[in-house]
């Protein structure tokens, strides 16, 4: 029991505890995200389980703190809530996407947009660090890398069947699979594309603030880049490519560069075959060219209901008549942007580019050398969706919060040093 007397000390710290408790939550939340292929495990929506437990969480923190939203912030939610309702209403009134279609659709994008939201959200109230978020993606990545290359590890020893063995627990589709060479198979999950810039973040230390031992490091450098290999995707190849240069480069390690180089050519010459193989069939293939072949036809039928509806468009869940490319999410496509134009339209468009110049307000704020350079990265990210549907859904809003903290940390650290600067310390938004 408590006794009277005691009763002011405990209310004193009652807010301490639940700041630590939702901030703990979000991390853990942010690590789910990125390190499971999809949300439910079994037919259980973990995802949808552990967002529970911190949105109650958060709620207490709101209450016990009393740190309501800012007027910015409550026009924002404001605006977006109002965007989302209104394109569902269009793809309703059209009769061209199903109550199940945009149900999907608009859950993707406001766990996406509420992610990224939190995680800026929290960043700025103090309750964790940008280098917290960025690690917790870090070790998500980490996790889903060392659950592929295990998976493939055991199809080879035990002659276990990864991909069924996948897709049973975590559903027909966690993830793209298909044969490469010499026996080896692909397996491509949505959030692979992720672990190029946790590369970046573990890499360009003076970026992310990350402080790994030589060993953790070079560890989580191999597993990620050997389940990077194994998506065999081109794009992700290239992102991974352009990741780590980038980190070279804003680093200025020529000694990374060398030990990078040196590896590679090592690797090269041991599996000279193997590699050399894989790629070409990659890049030169029945597969390849069919999967080309099919984003020409998405294009077309994309560009031409785009032509029938540009102002408005067709809205929220709605599809092409004459092509899909899921048969349970019809509104998906690899080609995303041109999705987005046709369900959005010219008016909608806008929208969408004006909530993702607003994610990197702060790194537009920012005076940091590295700032040109992690604008590419970001660029590069965002380019990613004309071959993949990557910005809609829980991993995306992980992958705009890991950009939003290395964006805040960009411009809340001394140029000249690198080291952090008093904004650091937790800041308020003004009433």
């Amino acid at each position: 029991m408590v006794s009277k007397d005691n009763w002011p000390m405990v209310a004193d710290t009652f807010p301490s505890h639940i700041r630590s408790v939702t901030s703990g939550l979000f991390l853990f939340l942010v690590f789910v995200v990125v390190s499971l292929p999809t949300g439910s495990i079994l037919g259980l929506n973990v995802k949808v389980v552990v967002f529970g437990g911190f949105l109650a969480a958060f709620t207490l923190y709101l209450i016990s703190t009393r740190d309501e939203l800012s007027r910015g912030e409550v026009t924002f939610f404001s605006v977006v809530g109002g965007f989302l309702c209104f394109w569902s209403l269009i793809g309703a009134l059209n009769g061209q996407a199903n109550s199940g279609q945009i149900f999907y659709q608009l859950r993707e994008v406001t766990s996406a947009i509420l992610i990224a939201w939190l995680s800026i959200f929290l960043i700025r109230r103090g309750l964790f660090r940008p280098e917290n978020l960025i690690t917790a993606v870090i070790y998500g990545i980490l996790f889903l890398s060392a659950a592929k290359l295990a998976l493939v590890v055991a199809t080879i020893v035990s002659n276990i069947d990864a991909i069924e063995a996948t897709r049973s627990v975590f559903g027909q589709e966690s993830l793209v699979a298909g044969n490469m060479a010499f026996g080896l198979f692909r397996m491509e999950f949505s959030a692979d594309i992720l672990g190029a810039f946790a590369l970046f973040g573990l890499l360009a230390r003076s970026v992310s603030g990350i402080r790994f031992g030589r060993v953790l490091t070079s560890v989580i450098f191999v597993v990620v880049l050997g389940s990077g290999f194994i998506a065999y995707s081109r794009y992700i190849w290239f992102i991974y490519l352009v990741s780590i240069c980038t980190a070279i480069i804003v680093e200025r390690s020529w000694k990374m560069l060398s030990v990078m180089v040196l590896a590679a050519l090592l690797i090269g010459a041991s599996s000279y075959d193997v590699i050399s193989t894989v790629v070409q069939m990659r890049f030169q293939s029945d597969e390849t060219d069919s999967s080309d072949i099919g984003r020409v036809e998405q294009a077309r039928a994309l560009i031409n209901e785009i032509k029938a509806r540009p102002i408005l468009g067709k809205g929220m869940g709605a599809h092409a008549n004459t092509y899909t490319s899921s048969d349970t999410h019809l509104y998906a496509y690899e080609l995303q942007w041109l999705a987005f134009l046709m369900q959005f339209g010219l008016v909608g468009g806008m929208g969408i580019l004006l909530l993702v110049a607003a994610s990197a307000r702060d790194l537009m704020a920012a005076k940091h050398p590295a700032k040109t350079w992690i604008l590419l990265l970001f660029l590069v990210w965002l380019l990613a969706s004309w071959t993949n549907p990557y910005l809609t859904s829980s991993f995306a809003g992980a992958t705009f919060g890991l950009f939003m903290a290395m964006f805040y940390r960009l411009r809340n650290i001394t140029p000249n040093t690198g080291s952090p600067s008093m904004s650091l310390v937790p800041s308020f938004q003004p009433r």
